[in-house]
């Protein structure tokens, strides 16, 4: 009877250990999943807020610290504020001209037939290459720290114009454009070659009004919409052979005779 007792006691101690393992066990798991998680992500998500916001804020400030550069001619000067005229980099409402704004600090470098000199800002002048470099302010404007002056262009880039010819003056041709009808202007000089395809090489002066041409050359930057060409090619027959008129001729008159007149009866 002891003996049952005892056996009695020890299994309902072990029943109440296995019990309260299980109970343990099962509020360790529900522990595990819904608070550490909930705790997890209330700990990292304002750090990866952080992370996000430090990391737009860093790219922000790369970008509005990142140089920048207007390329084109110097159309003006006002006071200490250049006007180039342009199509790229920064642009006005008209889309052609750039105010850069210069300071004390500017440094001016001016290249003349190849060689650089440091000059100052009244040595600017007007149809000077310029490439302005610094960084823009609040105003949208540059701020120009370093200011790089050319007497001519030193990229030179290629352009095709197709038109057909208006006038030729002196070997300065003046074409209407075939898609865009603008009118442009196209100086030759010696060295520009010209050819057509049936009359092999010609000159400029035998190039007529109303031939139609591809002119291959560089842009002067000085004047508007104007080609310094260094290749023509005269399309054959673009000007067009007349039609001879055909005069229809006159047919020839057919006279009637006069009816004899009958003599009179003997």
């Amino acid at each position: 009877m002891k003996k049952l007792k005892l056996q009695f006691k020890s299994d309902q101690i072990g029943f109440t250990i296995l019990k309260f393992s299980l109970l343990t066990c099962t509020f360790a798991f529900l522990l595990f999943t819904f608070y550490f998680p909930a705790y997890a992500q209330e700990d990292s998500s304002p750090s990866g807020t952080d992370a996000v916001r430090d990391k737009v804020r860093k790219t922000i400030e790369n970008l509005v610290k990142k140089p920048k550069a207007v390329i084109g001619s110097l159309d003006s000067v006002t006071d200490s504020t250049l006007k180039i005229k342009t199509s790229s980099a920064i642009k006005t409402e008209d889309g052609k001209f750039v105010l850069v704004a210069t300071n004390k600090d500017t440094k001016y470098i001016k290249t003349i037939k190849g060689k650089q000199t440091e000059v100052k800002f009244v040595d600017l002048a007007i149809g000077d290459f310029i490439a302005a470099l610094g960084y823009k302010n609040g105003d949208d404007i540059l701020s120009s720290q370093r200011v790089l002056a050319f007497d001519e262009t030193p990229f030179l880039q290629k352009q095709v114009i197709y038109g057909k010819i208006e006038t030729n003056k002196k070997g300065v041709l003046t074409i209407r454009h075939l898609k865009t009808a603008e009118i442009w202007t196209v100086e030759t000089s010696a060295k520009t070659e010209i050819a057509k395809k049936l009359d092999g090489k010609i000159e400029a002066k035998e190039i007529e009004e109303g031939d139609r041409i591809v002119a291959v050359g560089i842009l002067n930057t000085k004047k508007d919409k104007t080609l310094v060409a260094t290749l023509i090619q005269v399309i054959p027959g673009s000007k067009g052979t007349p039609r001879p008129t055909i005069n229809p001729s006159p047919s020839p008159k057919v006279s009637a005779k006069p009816s004899p007149k009958p003599s009179p009866a003997e």
